[in-house]
């Protein structure tokens, strides 16, 4: 059968060849992944039927490059070769596409917002091709469909600030990979998102410098208890009872009233010190 290796075989023959560096040959005691191995041999005439159906085999330096050589004359990559990249990237290393060790599509992708004059563009990109340099300080939103209408929310953003989704399912494994590298420049990254416990928790405990509020005075008088959530209360002992966040932490501590991000329409934003 003309069939490549599964992804435990390759990872059971990874680390044979890796105990085989410093030895001539490693015997073992057949296991269910090995005989399923020695099965897939047996088939590509590389050793005997009664060697597959032994209770003990070894395995040599020279078997495992004939795995190799077979592989590679079905069409297949070496079972060395990282398969954990993308569906073009398996496309290169071999005929097969083995979905379950593929790099999700959107590993590396981000979303992000670009202004230009009064207008908005929003952009699919890679984080690895951004100049990290060039960009003063990124900027996280957290709900979708504020992220696509920027246009309504009135606050300071530089020209090199990148703006970026939060991220679910899709973009979230990016943004996270991108921040991580971010952290490490020391430049600001801040936060936007609803003035709840849940918000100001993430803009706290994720690393973030500074967080988007209205006025101290409009968001007394526009928090509402039905923007708290009561299984977000656990999280109200986390926050933080200094600084200029204080106040706002307060209204949601004693009164239990909050504010989402898309009741921010309109409303003249500061970024506060988290």
């Amino acid at each position: 059968m003309n069939t490549n290796l599964t992804p435990n075989q390759r990872r059971l023959l990874q680390n044979i060849a890796e105990k085989l560096r410093t030895s001539t040959h490693q015997k073992r005691k057949v296991k269910a992944a090995d005989r399923q191995l020695l099965n897939w041999c047996a088939e590509q005439d590389l050793i005997s039927n009664a060697e597959a159906d032994a209770p003990v085999f070894v395995y040599t330096v020279s078997l495992l490059n004939n795995i190799n050589q077979r592989l590679q004359q079905l069409g297949f990559a070496p079972f060395e070769t990282d398969q954990a990249v993308s569906s073009l990237q398996q496309a290169e290393q071999g005929k097969d596409e083995t979905k379950s060790v593929r790099e999700a599509p959107r590993a590396h992708r981000i979303l992000t917002a670009q202004k230009s004059l009064q207008s908005w563009t929003i952009i699919d990109c890679d984080y690895r091709a951004l100049d990290l340099d060039s960009i003063s300080e990124i900027i996280v939103v957290e709900n979708l469909d504020c992220f696509y209408a920027m246009e309504n929310f009135a606050f300071d953003i530089a020209t090199d600030s990148l703006v970026v989704y939060r991220g679910d399912s899709a973009y979230s494994t990016g943004r996270k990979e991108l921040l991580k590298h971010w952290r490490h420049t020391g430049k600001p990254i801040k936060y936007f998102g609803d003035l709840d416990a849940k918000g100001f928790h993430i803009a706290q405990s994720e690393g973030f410098t500074h967080i988007a509020v209205p006025a101290y005075e409009w968001f007394k008088a526009n928090a509402n208890s039905s923007a708290f959530n009561p299984a977000q209360a656990n999280l109200l002992a986390s926050l933080s009872t200094q600084g200029a966040l204080r106040p706002y932490h307060q209204i949601l501590k004693d009164q239990h009233r909050a504010i989402l991000q898309q009741w921010l329409q309109n409303t003249p934003l500061q970024w506060c010190e988290t």
